[in-house]
């Protein structure tokens, strides 16, 4: 009955619950007020941001290009790297499995079975 009636919310609980969900309501609609009164505001923050992600991709892609070697040489040590990181998970995976219970038990029944003869 004790655990019963923690478990059970309170009138508090319940009226903070509604207040909460009301005032998270009245954000939404008054962000979406503002977005609404500042559409200039925001139409050019959008522009400049997409402007400087463009800028930001550029600068990128020149420098690619710039230092192409060492652009390279980077490529191909991830390659490397991921290909030695691969064949470790394999490695593992075989010992793994390799040192299961379940590998010997399965074992010892296909000798058992290779024993009499099926």
């Amino acid at each position: 009955k004790r655990i019963k009636s923690r478990m059970r919310p309170s009138p508090m609980a319940l009226a903070f619950d509604t207040w909460w969900d009301t005032q998270s309501n009245n954000r939404l609609m008054k962000r979406a007020l503002r977005h609404l009164m500042h559409r200039g505001l925001s139409q050019g923050w959008s522009c400049w941001e997409a402007y400087a992600d463009l800028m930001l991709m550029m600068a990128l892609a020149s420098n690619r290009m710039l230092k192409r070697e060492t652009s390279r040489a980077f490529n191909s040590w991830y390659t490397w790297y991921d290909t030695k990181v691969e064949m470790e998970y394999r490695i593992e995976t075989t010992l793994r499995s390799l040192r299961s219970p379940l590998r010997k038990a399965l074992n010892t029944w296909a000798a058992l079975l290779d024993g009499v003869g099926l």
